[in-house]
């Protein structure tokens, strides 16, 4: 009985005991047992970064497919708010954690530069016993993955002996919110406390002044150079300084000309198709276009000329202290001018598209590359937390680039390009002109008048008051900054300048004169009251917007068009090109951090550069002496042959002046056959052709040469000519390759040793620097070589040969305008039967291009209709005709041609007279002078660039 009550008591006392070992071991199981461990043994690694002095270390956690990695890191993101949780950065030092104050892709921004010390180590992780992972609960899960890299990865189970010091952090970031809904990503770092028995403890990297004011003026720079964009164009292209200019070349009594002119519809029947051209497409001549539309069709004028007016381009003249020689230069006039192209090997490759298949938009492949997948895991992680990105000041980051804003500027830039090319030349013409006008006023104006403008301002209560404008300077203030700074705004930032002074056309081509005079009138008012001490005239003294008094009823549309398709595209052009500058100014402050950052180990390769650019304008500036001294030598010959000439018109003031040219002619050497001017025709186009050196004086009184002929006479048969310029730069080339090859053995010695010894950074650069001066003192100080010779301007021999350059030098100019000595002009009267050609057509009698009073009346008013003679015949193939102005409303040429007159064989008798004669004689040709010929393209290529 006994037995059978103590059997049941000892069998549950050992189930109990069974069930509660089952807990135990079950719970301790569940907290001991689950251990991460790396699948690969990376301390190694990682002591051999931290043996090398790396400042940052990125780690990049991953786990087994077993351990529901995915699950695990979206749990860490959704409970804890921890940003990219398999991201985690181990700090070494100061330098390593101000990096996390940067940008992200500051590594990119710096050229790699910031990168130096800095790893990237991937762990992949396993959890013991499998699975158990999913158990825990995230804030357990992240101190896992915290303790784990505390322990540089050595398992809590085998003890805490991390190699961690004070100043050795692991980091983390994590995704907070501001009042304002806005999400900032904030780096935390910890590191564990051994004097506190092991205890976690961790600070946010938030950025200390300096980095802040870094990164302020950052953002600075890059709303200057927006504000500043428009001062990026080349000023060459809408400066007047560079514009083409007007000289006056006067005709001394032996070179008087006459002309023989003829205004007709049918210019074909003359036979001189290259003495033809088309009126209505000649620019410029306002003196010789009035006197010729006075005149009577197919009657021959005889016009006495003694002043041409020359079209010059400002960059085909030199002054004394200018040369277009040098490396650079070189560079310019065969690539970006494309001189290259003349040359045989050249000519296919110039043919093709600059950028090829290089992608236009810079700023991509950065984009998708490197920022891209930080900017969507950013706005993700936002999301989940109910927050919004803040503008960073890029739009790019803040937009994307497949925005809609970009979008619509990518599609107007395009159909501006399509449209532009197929718009006729006087739409594009009126397009230049619009926007390049705005952008000479912009440039022109003198920022110092208005800054005076504004000091005078600023200073007038002390004018008036004296000392007590103290008193009355912060009301005074506050009343004038809302009128002060939107004018500053206006004259001192291009972008802004350039914007206004485009809406300020399309408000005057579309508000109505009446309205436009109202505004005025109200304007003058409001100014008048306090123009005496604000002095606005001043200020808008230079200021001009006029239109024409009338337009018709399609030009004012048009006009309204041109103006808004230039607003448009400049800010299209604008917003796009800003964030490609910005970019630029991004990336050119990182990588001078980096410089600065990592100078004991770029110091030795910024010695080397600097040497290189040092040595490289050494070499090639003395070539650019050497031409410019003979430059000044030539100027002055020049000068002192036309001194008396010269000093006559420099007598007068600079407002009674105009610009001269002047035709030097040599004394020391036989003249030239040719004659000293004549007048063509080239591309439809009038030229003045000269058969010596013309010396162009301006109104400032300074002389000018051509650019062709300095060219040409570097290479005179004299032994101090410097010769030919790509001789000359080989030779620098040479001299300059040679001190690159000894500036490399320095570096590699100096390197090779330096890291054989463990000579420190500083002996290294010492020791490169003192390398680096050895050619400079064989150049400058044992070698005689860079001192060339040099010219004597009284050698009989160097005076002959320029003499004789002189005369033989030839060069055709641009002819802006035709000024008659006499206005009076002898004409030949119209015959009464123009002949017919074989019978193929009789030309009609066109009627008179406007009245016969020739271009004296017009001044004294009085008709001239009773200086006409009877009518007599003419040669009608006479070959003394100099222009036959055709004023038909199609080509001549082509008109001819569609008559059939093109079609005659050569050798055949002429079509225009019975008389027989030789090609070009006076007294007849054959038709192969009738047939239409154009000229080649290299031909059309160098009458532009006469």
């Amino acid at each position: 009985m006994y037995h059978s009550v103590i059997k049941p008591r000892l069998v549950g006392l050992v189930l109990l005991v069974v069930v509660f070992s089952l807990v135990q071991s079950q719970t301790a199981s569940d907290n001991v047992k689950c251990v991460l461990r790396p699948t690969r043994d990376v301390r190694d690694t990682l002591q051999t970064f931290l043996f090398r002095d790396v400042s940052l270390v990125y780690i990049n956690l991953d786990l087994q497919e077993q351990d529901d990695p995915q699950g695990i890191f979206h749990r860490l993101q959704n409970d804890l708010g921890i940003f990219q949780p398999w991201s985690w950065q181990r700090s070494t030092s100061r330098q390593g954690r101000s990096l996390l104050m940067l940008n992200d892709n500051y590594d990119v921004l710096s050229v790699t530069l910031l990168s130096i010390r800095v790893e990237h180590l991937d762990v992949t992780l396993t959890a013991l016993p499998p699975g158990c992972l999913t158990n825990m609960t995230s804030a357990d899960l992240f101190d896992s993955f915290q303790r784990l890299l505390l322990n540089d990865f050595k398992p809590e189970a085998e003890g805490n002996s991390g190699s961690l010091s004070k100043d050795e952090h692991i980091c983390h970031r994590e995704v907070r919110g501001d009042q304002d809904n806005y999400a900032s990503f904030v780096y935390v770092c910890c590191h564990s406390d051994r004097e506190g028995q092991g205890q976690v403890v961790c600070t946010d990297v938030l950025r200390d002044p300096w980095i802040l004011s870094l990164l302020v003026a950052v953002l600075v720079i890059k709303v200057l150079v927006v504000l500043f964009s428009p001062s990026l164009l080349p000023e060459s292209l809408y400066r007047l300084k560079y514009a083409t200019l007007q000289y006056v070349y006067h005709l001394p009594q032996y070179e008087q000309m006459t002309l023989r002119m003829l205004v007709t519809a049918t210019p074909w029947v003359y036979g001189h198709d290259d003495r033809v051209v088309r009126l209505n497409k000649l620019p410029g001549l306002p003196k010789l276009r009035a006197l010729v539309e006075t005149w009577q069709r197919d009657r021959v004028h005889d016009v006495t000329v003694r002043h041409v007016q020359l079209a010059i381009k400002a960059r085909k003249l030199l002054a004394e202290n200018y040369v277009p020689v040098g490396a650079f230069r070189l560079l310019y006039n065969n690539l970006f001018l494309c001189r290259l192209r003349h040359l045989s090997p050249f000519t296919d490759c110039c043919g093709t598209n600059v950028l090829g298949t290089l992608n236009p938009g810079l700023r991509m492949p950065t984009w998708f590359r490197y920022e891209k997948p930080v900017v969507e895991w950013k706005q993700q992680a936002a999301t989940r937390a109910g927050l919004h990105l803040p503008f960073t000041g890029s739009f790019t980051l803040f937009l994307t680039p497949l925005h809609v804003l970009f979008v619509v500027c990518y599609v107007i830039l395009c159909v501006d390009s399509l449209v532009y090319g197929v718009l006729a030349s006087s739409v594009k013409h009126r397009l230049k002109l619009v926007f390049l006008r705005c952008l000479r006023d912009m440039k022109e104006r003198s920022k110092v008048s208005v800054c005076g403008w504004v000091t005078s301002l600023v200073v007038l209560p002390f004018t008036l008051c004296g000392v007590i404008g103290f008193l009355i300077l912060p009301f005074y203030l506050v009343l004038l900054l809302p009128l002060l700074l939107p004018l500053l705004a206006f004259y001192l930032f291009p972008a802004i300048n350039l914007s206004v002074r485009l809406l300020l056309h399309v408000f005057i081509f579309v508000c109505p004169n009446r309205a436009a005079r109202a505004a005025r009138r109200a304007w003058n008012t409001l100014v008048s009251r306090v123009n005496q001490h604000m002095k606005f005239d001043t200020l808008t003294a230079d200021e001009s917007f006029e239109r024409r008094s009338s337009f018709s009823q399609w030009e004012l549309p048009f006009q309204v068009l041109v103006v808004l398709v230039c607003l448009v595209s400049f800010w299209s052009v604008t917003f796009l090109v800003m964030e490609l500058l910005s970019f630029g100014v991004e990336m050119a402050v990182y990588t001078f951090i980096g410089l600065i950052v990592t100078a004991d180990i770029t110091s030795q390769y910024l010695s080397v550069i600097f040497f290189l650019f040092l040595y490289g304008h050494g070499c090639f500036s003395t070539v650019h002496k050497k031409y410019l001294n003979y430059h000044r030598v030539i100027h002055q010959q020049l000068l002192a042959m036309m001194r008396h000439k010269i000093d006559n018109i420099a007598r007068a003031e600079e407002m009674d002046q105009e610009n001269t040219a002047l035709r030097v002619q040599g004394d020391m050497a036989p003249p030239t056959d040719t004659p000293p001017v004549k007048l063509l025709v080239q591309n439809d186009r009038l030229r003045w052709a000269t058969s010596s050196l013309l010396l162009f004086l301006d109104k400032q009184d300074t002389p000018y040469i051509p650019e062709r002929f300095f060219e040409e006479t570097v290479d005179l048969n004299y032994c101090g000519c410097p010769g030919k310029l790509y001789v000359n730069l080989l030779a620098a080339l040479w001299s300059f390759l040679q001190i690159i090859v000894f500036l490399l053995f320095v570096f590699v010695v100096v390197m090779a040793f330096g890291s054989a010894y463990s000579v420190s950074s500083t002996n290294q650069l010492l020791a490169t620097v003192a390398g680096g001066f050895i050619p400079f003192v064989f150049t400058h100080f044992f070698s005689r070589s860079h001192q060339g010779a040099s010219v004597d301007p009284e050698s009989v021999q160097f005076k002959t040969n320029f003499h004789t350059a002189i005369n033989r030098y030839q060069q055709n100019w641009h002819v802006y305008d035709i000024v008659p000595d006499d206005p009076a002009t002898r004409r030949t009267p119209k015959p009464d039967n123009k002949p017919s050609v074989r019978g193929l057509f009789k030309p009609p009698d066109t009627p008179p291009l406007s009245s016969s009073t020739p271009y004296s009346s017009l001044a004294s008013g009085r008709p001239s209709s009773e200086k006409f003679e009877k009518a007599e015949s003419i040669d009608w193939e006479d070959t003394s005709l100099d222009i036959i102005f055709d004023v038909s409303k199609t080509d001549g040429r082509r008109g001819r041609a569609k008559r059939g007159l093109g079609e005659y064989d050569a050798g055949s008798q002429s079509m225009l007279s019975g008389s027989g004669g030789k090609d070009g004689g006076e007294g007849g040709g054959s038709a192969t002078k009738y047939r239409p010929t154009e000229p080649s393209l290299h031909e059309s290529d160098e009458l532009l660039n006469v």
